[in-house]
């Protein structure tokens, strides 16, 4: 019976927190695939726009060929593509031929480092079109960008970027990372935004310190979520189980299509603290030790007292049988010496006789008394001490 409560309760817990687990990662899907959806919607309508921005961008740079774009002064065509928009939504980038932002109307990506994404520019400049990304998530603003880029001359000696800024996410991303916050179990989520091109963006969903990445962090990022997008490859979702620290963890990945976009997947990545579970889990074994423990011990206590009871009982039987038998045999002697002291008078040894069968029966009447467990009420009665004294002292000399 035990080991049956024992397999229904841990299976009950163990099903309970598979449900817990299931629902909190759906839902964190189910919001993050709304904001993506929004956000991958905004990008149909702003893509056109900000290839047109471009443009207009860069035929302003080609009329200042005479000056150094490196250090060319872009306030006024950043005010002229940002005319009439609240924030200022657009912004300028250039970078010199090693990929390296110098000139720049968002000043927290100076010296950024774009050669992780060398492989894209020479694409589209060897399709002679200029690029717009779907939105990338920068860690160092924590919101979404579109970029498009383009080389400053057929010899590749600087790129041309504009951006824009998809501000209207930011409530809900930090509604989805508060969310997440509330669950003390959560120590990583993160979404991988995968295009058909193969670039990869991180989008991360737990709260952090805004920072801007290396390119060494950038090229890891790329590659940790290639890593799990070859080993969901065809699973609709992948768990990995494991041990750091002497923590136990969790590891869940899953893969999604753009509800919007064909050529886009979304890869989810969370990473759970099962200490809780698992102490819950080892808190069950303990009581259940204990729990057998304390069955063998009144098991034990059960059978000695189960033995004492039969011992006692025994007893009692061969009390009220002694009794039984001892009963006649008094009656015999007293009816004998009653007898006697009518028909010779009574003498020294029937007195003798007399008390010592009286004490007798006196014993046996206590007996039989603690045998019946009944209960005697005794009528209070004035004693003559003088009298008493002098029966037991007569008692005693005969």
């Amino acid at each position: 019976m035990d080991f049956v409560g024992y397999t229904l309760l841990t299976n009950s817990i163990k099903s309970s927190h598979e449900k817990d687990t299931e629902i909190l990662f759906y839902k964190i899907k189910s919001d993050v695939d709304a904001m993506l959806s929004r956000l991958l919607y905004e990008y149909t309508k702003q893509k056109d726009i900000l290839e047109n921005k471009h443009k207009e961008v860069l035929e302003y740079l080609n009329s200042s060929k005479k000056e150094d774009l490196l250090t060319l002064d872009l306030t006024k065509i950043h005010e002229k593509i940002n005319q009439g928009l609240e924030n200022k939504p657009y912004n300028i980038y250039i970078s010199n031929k090693d990929y390296v932002i110098k000139n720049t109307t968002y000043k927290p990506d100076l010296d950024f480092n774009l050669s992780f994404a060398k492989k894209e520019f020479d694409e589209h400049f060897e399709n002679n079109q200029i690029g717009v990304t779907t939105p990338i998530f920068k860690k160092s603003s924590k919101n979404f960008f579109s970029f498009t880029d383009s080389y400053l001359s057929k010899n590749k000696e600087g790129i041309l970027q504009v951006s824009y800024n998809y501000s209207e996410t930011t409530s809900q991303l930090r509604a989805i990372r508060k969310s997440i916050q509330s669950a003390s179990n959560i120590k990583d989520a993160k979404a991988y935004i995968i295009v058909n091109t193969g670039f990869i963006n991180d989008l991360i969903l737990k709260d952090f310190s805004s920072y801007k990445p290396t390119l060494e962090e950038i090229e890891n990022r790329i590659k940790e979520g290639k890593k799990i997008n070859d080993e969901l490859k065809d699973k609709i979702i992948y768990t990995n189980d494991f041990i750091q620290d002497n923590i136990h963890y969790k590891s869940l990945y899953f893969s999604t299509k753009s509800s919007i976009f064909d050529d886009t997947k979304v890869i989810f990545s969370i990473l759970l603290d099962e200490s809780e579970y698992y102490k819950k889990m080892e808190n069950i074994n303990y009581i259940i030790a204990l729990i057998t423990i304390i069955g063998l011990i009144s098991i034990v206590i059960i059978t000695l007292v189960r033995n004492k009871e039969l011992k006692l009982s025994f007893q009692d039987r061969f009390i009220q049988s002694a009794m039984h038998e001892l009963k006649t045999p008094l009656g015999v002697i007293t009816m004998t010496n009653d007898h006697k002291i009518k028909r010779d008078g009574e003498d020294e040894f029937t007195t003798r006789i007399d008390s010592a069968v009286k004490t007798l029966h006196k014993s046996y009447e206590d007996l039989e008394f603690i045998i019946k467990k009944e209960k005697d009420t005794y009528k209070i009665e004035i004693l003559d001490l003088e009298e008493t004294l002098e029966d037991r002292i007569k008692y005693f000399e005969n």
